[in-house]
């Protein structure tokens, strides 16, 4: 739909410096505006799904002392896809979490230490060692 929305506002608008007005019928426009809408709904829904799966603002909360309440932290690791992340940013989050379930938050050490140890192939190695460093380890080790 996105492609098409671009196709008309190129054929119909004055965009790339034309400086010719076509003629636009009310039916063009109400078409573009509806599609528009439907596009920004779509994409407006999701955001808070991507948002929740961002890795850098998960490990900042982690760090910074965000609260989690039962279940958050399992749907933002669902979010965040943490087997199909970059292996740096699945260590990265492995620290953190470690890091802040060392500190007797619990419901991170259950949602995102307890869980590695009841089913280990679900979860990627380089997160594992990393949770399982940090809770013995401080950042300066």
């Amino acid at each position: 739909m996105a492609d098409q929305l671009r196709e008309l506002r190129n054929r119909y608008g004055t965009g790339h410096g034309r400086a010719v007005v076509h003629d636009i019928t009310d039916e063009v426009a109400e078409i573009c505006v509806h599609g528009a809408l439907i596009w920004i709904r779509w994409a407006l829904a999701r955001l808070q799904t991507v948002l929740m799966g961002a890795v850098q603002p998960l490990i900042d909360d982690l760090l910074e002392g965000g609260v989690f309440y039962g279940g958050d932290l399992t749907n933002r690791l669902q979010a965040a896809n943490i087997v199909n992340l970059e292996e740096a940013d699945q260590r990265a989050l492995g620290l953190a979490i470690g890091q802040r379930a060392a500190r007797a938050t619990f419901n991170v050490r259950i949602e995102g230490i307890d869980v590695c140890s009841e089913d280990p192939a679900r979860w990627p190695d380089a997160y594992r060692e990393a949770a399982l460093q940090r809770l013995f380890t401080n950042p300066d080790g």
